[in-house]
């Protein structure tokens, strides 16, 4: 079959595919019309055509499935003419030797979109603080790093000790960050539901968000005297960074601003130490090349029992392959047109990835997306994670 006939192929294959995403759509809408219709006779209508709705998915399916076998016969055949001769110059990419894949493997990790949670509290009582115009040169240092869909920024003004979990449980952040005022061992000051200062404890944000430490890689306090709230995080989170000393608001600006930057300019290859160090370090020399004092204030905890992430001991999540029928691909794919975007979301693939995802098809990049990075054996884990167990036990049949 010639490259015109595979085409051909494949537009029949996307036009069906269409037609099956509007008909489901209509199904879906009927199902829902029946559950709330009380008439008999509307009923008895509204049955007629689910049966026929569902007749017509199922000869588009069959006819899908036709095509997709085809393609998918098409697509294990090597064209005779990339076959090399010995006398041919061999132009081809050498082969990643374990040691590079690991590597390759580790990049890809560190490249997922990091999630930012910055929670800021000025209570009424206390010194005002520059927050708006800390927040805002975050947002445009984040926005002007060539690897900006590499994070995600939340964040939470005037929040209240129950404000902290509420964010926390619904945004799963990878970093907290907190800017307000700090008086040592007393805690950290928050607001209460009057605006009045409420102090919040270093053990009891330990009690908190150790509960996340899965997730939370880091936190920052840019807060006076947080050192003492830092040490106390530092035993259920892997770093932390506080203050020794009262810092002064141009210097605290400095330092997050230059945090930010670094830690969005990261490169195994060529920086040293671990992200968070790095960043830190860019971070307290920035203080210093603004010509305000303060660079000693800014400390760094570092958990004891953490697994070093550095490029020369890579930690790689295992990520295997299996191998699934083309029968159940095409099964799970077609199910998935609703649920494509939780999916996406799981695997935390990026916005201009999903850019490229051909409408009607989404579910089918996706799967060919963790093929490339061999990850199908996750997809059983994040078809339960999005509510679909449904196509989970479809996936163990296999």
């Amino acid at each position: 079959m010639n490259i015109n006939q595979k085409q051909r192929l494949e537009r029949q294959r996307d036009s069906l595919q269409d037609e099956w995403n509007l008909r489901n759509e209509k199904l879906t809408q009927l199902r829902r019309a029946l559950i709330i219709e009380a008439g008999a006779a509307v009923k008895f209508q509204l049955e007629q055509q689910i049966q026929a709705e569902e007749t017509e998915l199922k000869r588009l399916e069959q006819e899908l499935d036709n095509i997709e076998q085809t393609l998918s016969t098409l697509n294990l055949v090597k064209p005779l003419a990339v076959e090399q001769t010995p006398s041919q110059p061999n132009f081809a990419q050498p082969p990643i030797t374990p040691s590079q894949k690991d590597q390759n493997q580790s990049r890809d990790l560190l490249m997922k979109p990091k999630k930012i949670l910055i929670l800021a509290a000025n209570p009424k009582q206390t010194v005002r603080l520059r927050l708006d115009e800390e927040l805002r040169d975050i947002k445009e240092g984040l926005q002007r790093s060539l690897n900006r869909d590499n994070f995600d920024l939340r964040y939470d003004l005037a929040v209240r000790p129950r404000d902290i979990r509420r964010a926390i449980l619904d945004y799963r952040p990878n970093i907290i960050h907190f800017s307000g005022h700090g008086v040592g061992l007393k805690g950290l000051s928050f607001e209460d539901e009057t605006g009045k200062e409420q102090l919040v404890t270093g053990e009891a944000l330990a009690g908190l968000f150790g509960q996340f430490s899965n997730q939370v890689e880091c936190v920052l306090l840019n807060a006076c005297y947080s050192e003492v709230q830092a040490n106390a995080l530092v035993q259920r989170i892997n770093y932390v960074i506080g203050m020794n000393d009262a810092i002064g608001d141009k210097a605290a600006i400095e330092f997050v601003v230059a945090f930010y930057d670094a830690l969005a300019a990261y490169n195994r290859e060529y920086d040293s130490g671990s992200p968070v160090e790095f960043a830190f370090n860019i971070a307290r020399n920035a203080i210093e090349l603004a010509g305000v004092s303060g660079e000693s204030i800014p400390v760094i905890k570092k958990n004891p029992h953490i697994i070093d992430k550095t490029p020369n001991s890579p930690v790689v999540e295992p990520r295997t392959n299996r191998q699934i029928s083309g029968q159940t691909k095409i099964f799970i794919c077609r199910r998935l047109t609703q649920d494509w975007q939780d999916l996406a979301d799981y695997f935390e693939i990026q916005p201009h990835e999903r850019a490229g995802f051909k409408t009607g098809r989404e579910p089918h990049s996706i799967w060919e997306w963790l093929e490339q990075r061999n990850r199908l054996g996750e997809l059983e884990s994040a078809l339960i994670e999005i509510g679909r167990e449904d196509l989970a036990q479809e996936l163990k049949k296999n």
